[in-house]
């Protein structure tokens, strides 16, 4: 994704959907001048790289050794001042959905960055804000929730129903354990920690095409 600006303690991060008649793409590296049928995949093969990429974020936060030693430190200074241990834990905050928006240059002389305006981007800061109501990391859209793959929709639940913009809207969540697997010696952010059963697949052919695949079982 493409993070395009911070909106106090929160990012605005966006993915350009391919639409039809396009030809080309960078955001994705892959041809668009397929017929309806595999624009559709595609488009569902960005919404679950999206989502993939927010799980990656969250269990990178939870297994990051520089996070950890901070709050190993701050347990440490609370026994040494005779306090109780707290076990402090960031967490992250993270709506996904899908809709227009007009893209625009904003700024002045010195600097012009590009803003997105819609009424979809306040949508998604709704989701992001009611995480914490409904205690869960992710919160999706039902927009978003139908353009994932089926392998990707066995793994999302529904948590409620509300009215956003005078019309009912689902959401769901992606259930994730509070534990992860432990990075490997050498493990930089981002990367992928492949399974036993992958040990032999090559990391690009899992990250490039129809990886996606490959990802949800990772």
């Amino acid at each position: 994704g493409l993070a395009n600006r911070n909106l106090g303690d929160g990012f605005l991060v966006l993915w350009k959907m391919p639409e039809a008649g396009v030809q080309g793409s960078e955001m994705v590296g892959m041809s668009l001048t397929m017929g309806t049928g595999d624009l559709a995949t595609r488009r569902s093969a960005i919404a679950d790289r999206a989502l993939i990429s927010f799980v990656k974020i969250i269990a990178e936060c939870r297994r990051s050794p520089d996070i950890n030693r901070f709050l190993t430190r701050a347990k440490q200074i609370r026994l040494a001042a005779d306090q109780t241990p707290i076990d402090f834990r960031p967490e992250v905050g993270l709506g996904l959905h899908v809709g227009w928006a007009i893209e625009a240059p904003i700024g002045s002389d010195f600097k012009i960055d590009a803003s997105y305006l819609s009424p979809h981007v306040n949508i998604t800061m709704l989701l992001e804000n009611a995480t914490r109501m409904y205690g869960v990391p992710m919160l999706l859209s039902e927009t978003f929730y139908a353009l994932l793959s089926l392998r990707a929709k066995e793994r999302v639940r529904k948590v409620d129903v509300v009215t956003i913009a005078a019309k009912p809207q689902g959401l769901f969540t992606f259930t994730m354990h509070n534990s992860v697997l432990e990075a490997p010696e050498g493990h930089n952010t981002g990367d992928i920690i492949k399974p036993e059963q992958l040990e032999d697949v090559p990391v690009e052919e899992i990250e490039g095409g129809s990886g996606a695949e490959f990802l949800w079982l990772i």
